[in-house]
């Protein structure tokens, strides 16, 4: 059995909405609780999606706040909140809350259909009404494996914990085991072992073809802000609110952010929101280890007249380390020291940016600026583990 219990992708956003939605579930099925087995069959008669009929179609609404009292160990309930907790954050993350609301709502009306229409197909009519967030669920997951087909799915095998699985491979196991059970249902019975599985099947497809859509419709509106050259003051004009409305959805596209800050440089210079937009776009470049573009956003903050000291504190020892490597040393000795000026630096960051300037300072020929930052540290950091290696250097200055 593979249990699914994070995925190594970040989020930006908390998940408001999946929040909700497992907290309406949850209190649904403590009230399912309270009605004893005669009640709570009345109670999904009521509200469950039984069939075609135009006047229950109101019930596909309804059926997948939930969850059946009587499943063993509570694993109806169980099952579907914890699939929804470990998948649902970044789908709403990618999306946006009102969108991934939206989605979850048809993924569960779809699904719904789906399973009535193949049980009508099959001639499988009657049977108890449906109920449960499966299909909706199932939804999530088929948008997650279109979207973030390639990010691992940390899981439990069994009894072994830690395997990463690729999502696309984890969920198209989970979907070929419903595929196969729904199968078999249509030729026994409406139900294998009391689950709608052609629900889960339509719930599935529907995300996985509606990730897919909205994936390829908003890749084409984010290259052409992107890459598309602005042709005129109005044109980009018109590009800063959509690109504004694209970082809203996604705020770890560091790419939008930067094309962003760039647009408002031109638009206002020095205007304070292009720095911000700049400071994150290093952020996630060098976080998402691509040292090549965050070198780029750190020459275009520094041609639209911005102060490096608007980088943060964290992201400037990891980008002197890039310009080094890409054989501009002067540059990063130029960051590191902007940086060992700062006031209010914690220790360890101090003590990286002094010890970068010593060593890139020694290497340019620059001996008072290398003893200048080998005395501080010395002086205002000497419990810090390189002090004895500055006092060697320093003694060997002479």
């Amino acid at each position: 059995m593979l249990i699914p219990y994070a995925t190594a992708r970040r989020r930006h956003r908390t998940p408001w909405v999946t929040f909700g939605i497992i907290a309406i579930n949850v209190l649904v099925y403590l009230y399912c609780l309270t009605l004893g087995p005669d009640g709570f069959a009345e109670f999904a008669g009521r509200w469950g999606f039984e069939g075609l009929a135009p006047e229950g179609y109101y019930r596909l609404l309804t059926m997948v706040w939930i969850h059946d009292p009587r499943s063993f160990l509570h694993l109806h309930i169980i099952g579907n909140m914890w699939a929804l907790a470990v998948f649902g954050p970044q789908v709403e993350d990618a999306l946006g809350h009102i969108i991934y609301g939206a989605y979850y709502l048809l993924g569960g009306i779809v699904s719904g259909l789906a399973h009535a229409l193949i049980c009508a197909w099959t001639g499988l009519a009657g049977g108890p009404e449906m109920i449960g967030a499966s299909g909706a669920v199932l939804c999530v997951l088929g948008m997650f494996a279109v979207r973030f087909y390639s990010t691992p799915v940390k899981t439990v095998l069994v009894v072994i914990p830690g395997i990463r699985i690729p999502a696309v491979i984890y969920l198209a196991i989970y979907l070929g085991l419903d595929l196969r059970a729904g199968i078999i249902g249509s030729f026994a019975e409406r139900t294998v072992g009391g689950v709608a599985h052609w629900a889960h099947i339509g719930g599935f497809v529907f995300g996985a073809a509606a990730g897919l859509l909205h994936g390829v419709v908003r890749h084409a509106r984010r290259e052409y802000l992107l890459e598309r050259p602005v042709e005129s003051p109005d044109d980009r004009s018109e590009r800063i609110p959509a690109l504004r409305s694209l970082i809203r959805r996604n705020p770890a596209d560091a790419e939008a952010r930067l094309r962003l800050a760039t647009l408002l440089d031109a638009e206002e210079a020095t205007l304070p929101a292009a720095a911000e937009h700049y400071r994150e776009a290093i952020d996630e470049l060098l976080r998402s280890e691509r040292p090549e573009r965050a070198i780029a956003a750190f020459d275009a903050l520094e041609e639209g007249g911005h102060s490096p000291g608007l980088i943060t504190a964290r992201s400037v020892p990891l980008l002197a380390t890039a310009l080094e490597r890409a054989g501009r040393p002067a540059d990063a000795l130029r960051l590191l020291d902007h940086l060992a000026r700062r006031e209010g630096l914690d220790e360890t960051t101090l003590e990286q940016a002094l010890m970068g300037v010593a060593v890139l300072a020694r290497d340019q020929g620059d001996g008072q600026r290398a003893r200048w930052a080998l005395e501080r540290l010395v002086s205002e950091l000497p419990f810090a583990p390189s002090v004895a290696w500055a006092r060697r250097l320093l003694g060997g200055q002479g």
